[in-house]
Parts: structure tokens; sequence; C-alpha cells
């Protein structure tokens, strides 16, 4: 990655809705723990490899930034709904309510720069992440919305 300046970038952006609604901090804690868990499982299921991702934590939820490698034209879709999918089993087993927990997602794709940020990791900015957090917010509980996904760039 310190060659490149920008990528053709592939997001996931995702957060928790009702994240601290009716949950104690100890609960909120390990909603985090299973979101984490849910989403490295559905990575690993669909072979996406450590140096092809960049994961970026949002507080109650997370960017899946896609950067490298042949992921196939619906890697977004397949990823969000391998999420989802382990959530409601998740959620089938969780011993209470405040244990349960439901996201909302956005996609999107756009060329972007890689960067290193403040803490010297790799991270991504520009327009492509700005719009998937838009479009991510757009909706509810379970939903998932797709921005521009293919070749064409998303602008400012």
């Amino acid at each position: 990655m310190a060659d490149e300046k920008t990528a053709r970038v592939k997001y996931l952006f995702m957060d928790i809705v009702g994240y601290t609604k009716g949950r104690s901090t100890d609960a909120q804690s390990e909603i985090i723990r299973y979101q984490n868990s849910i989403v490295c499982e559905a990575l690993e299921a669909e072979r996406i490899k450590p140096a092809h991702r960049i994961l970026i934590p949002t507080g109650d939820g997370m960017c899946i930034a896609l950067i490298k490698g042949s992921q196939p034209l619906d890697i977004l879709v397949r990823l969000a709904l391998a999420i989802l999918d382990r959530i409601a089993k998740h959620n089938s087993i969780a011993p209470d309510k405040a244990h349960q927990f439901e996201v909302r997602i956005g996609l999107n794709e756009n060329e972007d720069n890689l960067v290193i940020d403040i803490n010297g990791r790799p991270n991504v900015a520009g327009a492509g992440i700005n719009m998937a957090q838009r479009v991510m917010s757009k909706g509810d509980a379970g939903h998932v919305l797709n921005g521009r996904i293919g070749p064409h760039d998303v602008g400012s």
C-alpha cells in the first residue's frame, strides 16, 4: 500500500440500531464483541484476506473497506447478507433482549485515497466512504441500502 495513493474501494458501512436503548454499559460492550466476532466470521467465510481490507471502528458500528483483490461484483451484498444471517442466529440464542441487536448497512464504491491515519494505520478518505455512511444513515434495522456500485465516481 505504500506506493498506492488511490484505489477503487468497496465499502460496507454499518451501525447498531438502538445501541444504547435499554442496555447497560456491560451489555453494550458485549454487543460490540458479538458484532466484531460476527463480522470476522463473515469476512473469513467470504475469503476476504486481511491484506485486502481495512476495518474502521465507528463506535457502535464499523466500516469495512475492501481495497485489494479480485472480489466478485456482488461481494458487498454477499458480505452484508452473511452478517445479517449471523446476527439473526446470534439473536435466536441470546440470553435476553439486551443482548440482541440489529444493524443497518450502507454499501458504496468509489476511487478514494489510501492514507495513513493519526494512529499510523492504513485508512481511507474520500467521497466514497462519506457516501457509504450517508447511505447507511437512511436505513433502519435489517436494511441494506446501495449507493453507487461499479465504475462510476461518486463525486463530492
